[in-house]
């Protein structure tokens, strides 16, 4: 907001950035909804003073929860979760698409679930290689074949 006033782009929000930013920190706690609401009153006041304004500070505040959205968060959640941040975004889309907003609020806890529990069994697991020719690796024993007068099931069906 300092730059829109400073560019003459919002008059005088360069006096009122401060509070505006004391703002927007307070509001951002609240998950969801707090990005949307801490642009209310910057607009308000971009209304109020020049209703273009309001296009500027609009358009600011999109393009700041845009990079917040796709950049910072998916990197924050990949680096407290130790998880890639495009694991983190596609989860987040999956678990969206699957369940809607239940599946958005389970996607990355239960991402961190499948990575703990892989790292657990990683450890204590080893695979041997498998390759798709020669002997089968496990032992299978033969038995003679028998004869239909021995075996009393097939001798009662005829």
């Amino acid at each position: 907001m300092w730059a829109l006033g400073a560019t003459g782009l919002v008059p005088g929000a360069d006096r009122y950035a401060l509070l505006f930013g004391v703002w927007t920190g307070v509001i951002e706690v609240i998950p969801y909804i707090g990005p949307w609401l801490s642009a209310v009153p910057p607009a308000i006041y971009a209304l109020v003073i020049d209703p273009i304004s309001f296009l500027w500070v609009a358009a600011l505040f999109v393009f700041i929860y845009q990079i917040e959205g796709h950049v910072v968060v998916p990197n924050v959640m990949a680096n407290a979760l130790r998880l890639h941040p495009l694991l983190v975004i596609f989860g987040l889309l999956a678990g969206g698409e699957i369940y809607g907003l239940p599946g958005i609020l389970l996607a990355l806890p239960l991402m961190a679930a499948v990575r703990a529990i892989w790292e657990f069994f990683a450890e204590r697991v080893s695979l041997e290689p498998w390759s798709g020719a020669g002997p089968v690796p496990v032992e299978v024993e033969l038995e003679s074949p028998v004869s239909r007068a021995d075996d009393p099931l097939k001798a009662a069906g005829s």
